[in-house]
């Protein structure tokens, strides 16, 4: 109906699609060569057979036939080549081994079969895809068969075998699959191995013979000529050698499902060749999909499916065919190309008589095109919301399906298609249009796949050029994946496209691992792998950017910078950048990159791998964490490439005061154990040593104090303490001689009360008794303890005491340290409250809570007087507090009902309010109640 040039049209619903214009000469001959194409647009091997005379060579090209690399082959024989999962070059050689090459061809690694295969030689070897790995299985000059089912990791089985196979006609595959729950079950892998006219079954330690029910063929050929598995493994092709094509299934039975003979199709093209005999046995068979298979032979094909429909297609020279993901790739050396099934999307555009809305919509836009009316009239059909929105997302979908390389035209239609059909849809779908049949949730979806299908087709387009020759289609790029592809394009060191990748991927809000990968860690992939090809860093320290490439490197790095954290995508941890610059001798480059990078730790351990001590103490004050800071110091005593002098250490830190305290607190246990703590290692002993040799009076004060301190013996202690206060009279710090004069004084007084075996109650003011308000909890009824306690504990264990000795020398303890009045106070009124002289000390008490001008406020002698359990006395004084503390006591006491009353009285919501707020956890029916008030109040 439209005229859709979906590639040439071959057999139903089947396409031929050229990818590249080769310029191989036509004159190769490919039976002499191993060739290996790559899948998903990967790169081509030809690997020459072995010569009688000099050395084989090996050429590595692109899926566009640009050289790639070259070389020699040196090794022994090859018996086959493929690419592996992984993008090595697998080949497998006669002396019993695989080797692995990169891309360029150069040897990675290899393993062996072990002696037999050594000791006989390989003769055939087959290549299959095992748990999504690539596999490998040989067969030995002794008729042994081995299977390699990992590359990666080989681990060798031995295929049960007991037919001879030398100098007998044989052709053999692999199935990766397993036949569980069928009688004589195999575990894969397994060999389906055809010998003359016989076929087995060999698995580990299992072997059985298969009777194939043919349909009155069976005396009509001696052996069978080649064999292929269906890729979903249920089929298995056969071609006889008498022209026959049989396709069975896999099942027990091995039911014949399709026979077609092709004898005098072959003979009728060998007697019409112009070149002379053309062999009637085809050089090649393989699945196009699960239905479809293609034989190849010398410079012609023949593809045929399981209706018996047969297809020819004719080329001028050799032609190598190769399975793919969706179709089957032909290599001649004039084209690429590829058949595959035409894409649903694209068959529903292309089907004779198709009323489809994307192909209304198709059709009014080139009638739009051509200035013709008649576009009304195929709008006229999708003049709804709904209609046009499936015609957009239909043209959008169609156009990812078109191959890059051979519709581009039919591509840029599409999707100007697409465009057309959006500006009705935003007609359409407005709010005012009452559209019922489209939500903003679908346009969403909508723009959503807008923004995904044209950013990939523009990446699909870039690298399908000739110059990049990685061409691929739809299902090839999702089948290959995100991380794939980024490997392959910086293995070629197409870093550009790399980027463009990623910048693709950062639109996707696809949660998928993978795709959540290569957004977030791309871009550091690609600046680590570019930083790696630079050339070496030029001898003039001032040549930061010594070639193109590397100025070009900066461009990047600084737009990664900006617009990657403000996008808020994949960020660039541009320290792993700068340890793979280290690494590979760009320190002019490192250093750029530690500018850019936010996280100081990584800055610091890097600036000092880069010996840029200075920079690294500045950036750790500056991020002001301690920890940090302290790491900045003590890296540089660290045996490594980071080590410094001690006395360079030393030098280093005077320019830096605040790392330069930080360190001496750490060598000499400041802040952490009172004992000194020894620095560790014989550098941070000789560094010690250096900063000891300075003129610091201050730090030599210190460790007095600290001595005095660790000590247990007082005299010794107070002598020293007496000492530091002198020291720092001269230097001027009043503070702290006043402070180590107090200390000293106070031991001596503690020295004292031992001394004349005064004992009080021993507690601590901060630890308070369980339920109590101010009263502190009693530890031991009397105790000789002094040392270690402060002021005030001493004078509040005093008055507790209740003698006339202890009070006597608490007065003496407040006239000596100048304590003040409201402090002795309170502090008096503790201690009475603890007092073991019981009336005397309450007489005082009330006498102290019913003065004048009392210097405590009323409300601290209620909760003494609660804590003590006398709520008489509470009682009493609560009569004098103001209405907010009376309340508040009320309730202490537990008089919540006078509380109650006396807001009332005083018509105080927020009294009320109060009330309710401390009851609510102790007395909810209550805390009820009052609320209930304050409505009645408030209304």
């Amino acid at each position: 109906m439209i005229g859709m040039p979906l590639g040439q049209i071959i057999i139903e619903n089947a396409r031929r699609l050229i990818l590249y214009k080769l310029d191989l000469t036509e004159s190769q001959n490919f039976n002499d060569f191993f060739i290996a194409v790559g899948g998903c647009g990967g790169l081509t091997a030809f690997l020459q057979k072995p010569k009688q005379t000099g050395n084989s060579v090996l050429i590595i090209t692109t899926a566009a036939g640009k050289i790639f690399a070259e070389n020699l082959w040196k090794d022994a024989p090859p018996v086959a080549v493929t690419w592996s999962d992984s993008e090595e070059l697998v080949v497998v050689q006669k002396s019993g081994y695989v080797t692995m090459l990169n891309l360029n061809g150069t040897f990675k690694r290899r393993f062996g079969f072990g002696k037999e295969a050594e000791n006989t030689q390989i003769v055939e070897a087959k290549f299959f895809s095992f748990e999504g790995r690539t596999a490998v299985a040989v067969i030995t000059g002794s008729s042994q068969i081995f299977v390699a089912s990992s590359l990666e990791r080989p681990r060798i089985l031995a295929i049960s075998t007991e037919v001879p196979l030398t100098n007998r006609a044989f052709v053999w595959q692999l199935v990766s699959s397993s036949t569980l729950g069928e009688i004589g079950a195999f575990k894969g892998p397994w060999v389906l191995l055809a010998v003359d006219k016989e076929i087995h079954r060999m698995g580990v330690g299992k072997a059985m013979k298969v009777e194939i029910q043919s349909q009155g063929r069976q005396n009509r050929f001696s052996a069978y000529h080649k064999m292929a598995i269906s890729p979903d493994e249920e089929r298995v092709a056969l071609y006889l050698d008498s022209g026959l094509l049989r396709v069975a299934s896999l099942g027990p039975s091995f039911e014949v499902c399709m026979e077609l003979d092709f004898s005098d199709r072959a003979a009728a093209l060998g007697s019409g060749s112009n070149g002379g005999h053309v062999a009637t046995l085809p050089s090649d068979m393989a699945w196009f999909d699960n239905s479809t298979i293609a034989l190849q032979w010398r410079n012609f094909l023949v593809i045929a499916d399981m209706e018996k429909n047969v297809y020819e297609l004719f080329y001028p020279s050799f032609v190598h065919i190769q399975p793919e993901v969706d179709g089957l790739r032909v290599l001649t050396p004039a084209t690429h190309e590829i058949i595959q099934r035409v894409p649903q999307e694209l068959e529903c555009l292309g089907r004779i008589g198709a009323s489809s809305p994307a192909v209304l919509l198709l059709s009014a836009y080139r009638e739009w095109e051509a200035g013709s009316g008649r576009a009304h009239e195929f709008l006229r059909p999708i003049h709804s919301a709904g209609r046009m929105h499936d015609a957009v997302s239909a043209c959008l979908r169609s156009a990812a399906q078109c191959a890059p390389s051979s519709a581009s035209d039919v591509q840029r239609t599409l999707l100007a298609t697409a465009h057309f059909g959006r500006g009705f849809l935003s007609i359409l779908a407005a709010p005012d249009s009452g559209a019922k049949d489209l939500d903003c949730g679908t346009l969403d979806n909508l723009s959503e796949l807008t923004i995904q299908i044209t950013t990939t087709l523009r990446l699909l387009n870039s690298i399908a050029v000739d110059w990049i020759g990685m061409a691929l289609t739809w299902k090839q790029f999702e089948l290959l994946g995100p991380s794939t592809l980024l490997n392959r394009l910086l293995a070629r060191k197409h870093y550009p496209l790399a980027v463009e990748l990623v910048r693709v991927y950062q639109k996707f809000p696809s949660k998928i691992p993978e795709y959540v990968q290569v957004r977030t860690t791309g871009m550091t992939r690609i600046l680590r792998h570019w930083v790696k090809s630079l050339p070496a860093q030029s001898a003039n320290p001032s040549d930061t950017s010594n070639s193109m490439l590397t100025r070009r490197l900066f461009e990047i790095i600084n737009r990664c910078d900006g617009s990657d954290r403000s996008a808020g995508g994949g960020g660039v941890s541009f320290a792993a950048v700068a340890e793979t610059a280290i690494e590979c001798g760009q320190l002019a480059l490192a250093e750029r990159l530690l500018e850019l990078e936010p996280r100081m730790s990584a800055q610091i351990a890097l600036l000092m791998r880069l010996r840029r001590y200075g920079q690294a103490l500045t950036r750790a004050v500056q991020s002001g964490d301690a920890d940090l800071l302290l790491a900045g110091v003590l890296q540089p005593l660290q045996e490594g490439e980071a080590r410094m002098e001690p006395t360079a250490l030393s030098l280093l830190l005077r320019q830096h005061p605040i790392a330069l305290a930080l360190y001496r607190q750490y060598l000499e246990g400041v802040g952490g154990s009172i004992v000194l703590r020894q620095p560790r290692g014989k550098l941070a002993s000789q560094t010690l040593a250096v900063l000891q040799q300075e003129d610091d009076p201050a730090l030599a004060i210190q460790r007095t104090v600290l001595e005095a301190f660790s000590s247990k013996d007082p005299v010794y202690r107070s002598s020293l303490l007496l000492k530091a206060r002198d020291s720092y009279q001269q230097i001027k710090a009043d503070f702290l001689s006043h402070t180590c004069e107090e200390a000293a004084k106070l031991i001596n007084f503690h020295r004292r009360l031992e001394e004349q075996q005064v004992t009080a109650p021993y507690f601590c003011l901060d630890d308070r008794a369980p339920g109590s308000h101010v009263l502190p909890r009693v530890l031991e009824a009397a105790a000789f303890r002094w040392q270690g306690a402060s002021v005030n504990a001493t004078y509040t264990r005093l008055v507790a005491a209740g003698s006339q000795l202890t009070e006597r020398l608490a007065d003496q303890l407040r006239r000596d340290f100048k304590m003040p009045e409201k402090r002795v106070a309170y502090l008096r009124l503790i201690g009475l409250a603890l007092s073991a002289n019981t009336d005397a000390a309450w007489t005082e008490i009330e006498r102290m809570a019913f003065a004048k001008r009392p210097l405590i406020q009323l409300d601290v002698f209620v909760k003494i007087y609660v804590d003590a359990g006398r709520l008489q006395q509470a009682a009493d004084i609560i009569e004098k507090l103001p209405l907010e503390q009376r309340i508040r006591s009320l309730i202490l006491i537990g008089q919540s009902q006078e509380a109650i009353n006396l807001a009332i009285h005083e018509r105080s919501e927020s009294m009320l309010h109060l009330i309710q707020r401390l009851l609510i956890k102790t007395d909810r029916a209550t805390a009820d109640q009052v609320g209930r008030i304050r409505s009645q109040l408030s209304s």
